[in-house]
């Protein structure tokens, strides 16, 4: 925080805060709104964790896993505690954002936002509970993601780019996929405009900052990157978005990166 105060700090955080423990944390987490010389810092939301990974089967999973059939994976909490955080970070104003891999882990953390969604007082706009890194998912619950305003956001690389063309031309790097090279299961591709919102406004809507970023408009915060090619031209080959360098990144007007 010291450094936030202080010191000339280029990037923008929206930070999770997180304790190791099944009992109410949130007094142990400070609550930092726009803070610092440039307002670029805010902590307002925590990290909570219900399994693992899927590569370890450690994912919580409704069935066995195929390739280790004496394992359903892990949960790390039981629902009761997980609930009764959620319940209480709730009611302290923090926004609860949740790690879940697998379907079982996923349903357990759906039921448990929908009990709290469903109630006549609670404004889902206002909390904004967020799903991180959902990977196994039933239909049903897709869909009941969907209808509680719930997010998501991939556990991969830090280069933005990778993702836009993962989610664009659902191909590895390589140009290739479990499926072939038209991409894993590529109907469900985004086009490059949704891929951009996602990304932009999207992600300005998870943090509460839609009214200050996430699009180039007049009143909003300059940020933004220009890169060497258009990576927004849906004639072109995707595999052209990985070329693509960034020739400046601009953090509320002032090149933090490169030149105009």
């Amino acid at each position: 925080m010291h450094l936030y105060s202080s010191a000339d700090v280029q990037i923008r955080l929206y930070l999770m805060g997180n304790v190791q423990s099944d009992q109410y944390w949130g007094s142990q987490i400070p609550r930092l709104l726009n803070y610092g010389r440039d307002h670029r810092l805010n902590v307002r939301s925590v990290k909570l964790f219900t399994d693992g990974a899927l590569g370890s089967w450690g994912a919580a999973l409704l069935e066995p896993y195929s390739d280790k059939p004496d394992t359903t994976g892990l949960m790390r909490s039981s629902k009761t505690a997980l609930q009764n955080l959620v319940e209480s970070f709730y009611r302290d104003g923090w926004q609860v954002n949740v790690h879940c891999i697998g379907d079982r882990a996923n349903k357990v953390v759906l039921d448990i936002f929908e009990d709290i969604l469903s109630r006549p007082d609670v404004d889902a706009q206002k909390w904004r509970p967020r799903i991180e890194h959902a990977q196994i998912m039933q239909m049903g619950d897709l869909e009941r993601i969907g209808r509680l305003g719930g997010s998501d956001f991939p556990v991969e690389g830090i280069n933005p780019l990778l993702g836009f063309y993962a989610a664009v031309s659902r191909l590895s790097v390589r140009g290739d996929s479990p499926n072939g090279t038209d991409g894993w299961y590529p109907a469900e591709a985004l086009t490059r405009a949704q891929a951009l919102q996602g990304m932009t406004r999207d992600a300005a809507y998870a943090a509460f900052a839609e009214s200050e970023r996430g699009m180039i408009a007049p009143g909003m915060k300059a940020d933004f990157v220009v890169l060497d090619r258009d990576i927004m031209d849906e004639m072109a080959a995707a595999g052209e978005i990985l070329k693509a360098k960034v020739l400046a990144t601009v953090v509320d007007g002032q090149a933090a990166y490169g030149s105009l």
